[in-house]
């Protein structure tokens, strides 16, 4: 399935404002909106990733600014993945898909469970990387 236009307008400005400003989203995420900006067929694995990705709606604010003026990282971040437009579209698209296959929902809770995870273990890491930089 493709993103909707707007999905695809919004991971372009937010790979210009990536550019730009040289902050917002990681790797993961510029190779989203890369698939998405191109207008790609998205598997349901990454639309359903796409939709766990409603979890950082409160950076999605335009209005928010950064201290040098700019858009926040958070922006550049949600814009990557499709916006507003593209997170709505996947979350849709998710929930359809779970009603027309119940054991998806499985899959679903695993497959967040296992970004959490993996997102603790790393933020650990970094602190503890974080904490020897400090040490004398």
């Amino acid at each position: 399935m493709k993103a909707p236009i707007k999905a695809r307008q919004n991971a372009k400005l937010g790979l210009r404002l990536r550019r730009e400003w040289r902050r917002g989203g990681t790797s993961v995420g510029v190779a989203r909106a890369r698939d998405i900006a191109g207008g790609r067929n998205l598997s349901l694995s990454t639309i359903r990733r796409m939709s766990s990705f409603n979890r950082h709606r409160q950076h999605s604010s335009p209005y928010r600014k950064a201290r040098d003026g700019g858009p926040t990282a958070g922006y550049i971040a949600w814009l990557l993945w499709g916006g507003t437009a593209g997170v709505d579209w996947a979350r849709r698209e998710s929930k359809a898909q779970s009603a027309k296959n119940p054991s998806s929902k499985r899959t679903l809770f695993w497959g967040v469970a296992v970004i959490g995870l993996l997102t603790a273990i790393s933020a650990a890491a970094k602190g503890k990387d974080e904490k020897k930089s400090i040490s004398p």
